[in-house]
């Protein structure tokens, strides 16, 4: 399970504003918090948190919006994405080598057999044309 990250809240509640101000609207029901927020999982290889923060001077409804900046740092992001990429080819590589071992042993244990197999028959009908030529003789 990834956990989620916020940036430090160093800006004043955002929520229960009085719509189109930037007055706090007093409701003992209802205090002012923060309702708005972002959050994310953090990645320091890919992306940084560079600001977090609210916009007071927009001021459409009883909530004030918040931005979070991020850096971003594509080069690592490629360049690990690229290992990756390299090192699951060379588990490719490795895997299609050993595979082409494998396969040349078996091939060749079935020459040898095959090898054994034919020079069997050829002495098995040699014997038999010799025993019947053998058999002739005596009839």
């Amino acid at each position: 399970m990834q956990l989620l990250s916020e940036g430090s809240l160093n800006f004043a509640p955002t929520y229960r504003y009085e719509v189109g101000s930037q007055e706090i609207k007093p409701s003992k029901s209802n205090p002012p918090s923060y309702c708005d927020r972002v959050f994310f999982v953090p990645n320091e290889k890919v992306f940084g948190l560079s600001e977090y923060r609210s916009e007071p001077k927009v001021c459409f409804s009883d909530h004030i919006p918040i931005c979070a900046d991020f850096n971003l740092y594509p080069e690592q992001a490629v360049q690990n994405s690229e290992q990756e990429k390299l090192s699951e080819q060379k588990k490719y590589f490795e895997l299609q080598r050993f595979m082409t071992t494998r396969s040349d042993e078996i091939q060749r244990k079935l020459t040898k057999k095959k090898t054994a197999t034919e020079s069997e028959i050829k002495e098995d009908n040699n014997e038999d044309a010799q025993s019947s030529s053998s058999q002739e003789l005596d009839d």
